[in-house]
């Protein structure tokens, strides 16, 4: 089944929009609609800083709406871009550790442990460059880190979840 261009919606969103599976349920992008949008990302850089900031605003709106498949596809996605288009990872590192965030404070699992996945991809191909020079996403990433560091000392208050 082909998707058509809608008239309200730039290149780049109906790219992405293209990437999620048609039907509910689905957790895996569209194989060939993401190799599409990584090749228009990869071969024109400048609209990195579109693509992330509209992803951002996807994420939070199915966070917001519940919809954690969809959660599921655009860190899946954000896996690929990183990894095809890692030269120019710096153009929109902040949207991604911007999602990232906002993942974490879902506090389920399942999203967790893909945002780990996904956190690891970006530390392999991120340079660090950035980092000291902008402001703003040196402190998205330093809160980013503090987030993660949380989930390592968590105390539940559950009396029946103790150890025997």
């Amino acid at each position: 089944m082909t998707r058509c261009l809608c008239f309200g919606n730039t290149n780049h969103a109906q790219l992405i929009k293209n990437c999620y599976p048609l039907k509910e349920g689905g957790i895996l992008p569209l194989a060939s609609q993401l190799s599409y949008l990584t090749f228009y990302a990869s071969s024109r850089p400048a609209k990195l800083s579109k693509v992330g900031a509209y992803m951002d605003k996807k994420v939070t709106k199915d966070i917001r709406k519940g919809r954690k498949d969809n959660s599921h596809v655009s860190l899946l996605i954000i896996q690929k871009l990183i990894q095809s288009c890692h030269r120019d990872l710096n153009i929109f590192s902040k949207y991604i550790v911007s999602i990232l965030s906002k993942l974490l404070d879902t506090r389920d699992l399942d999203l967790i442990d893909l945002t780990c996945s996904t956190f690891i991809v970006f530390c392999k191909y991120h340079d660090g460059s950035n980092l000291g020079v902008d402001a703003e996403f040196t402190k998205q990433y330093e809160d980013l880190i503090s987030k993660f560091s949380l989930f390592c000392n968590y105390t539940n208050t559950d009396d029946t979840l103790e150890l025997q």
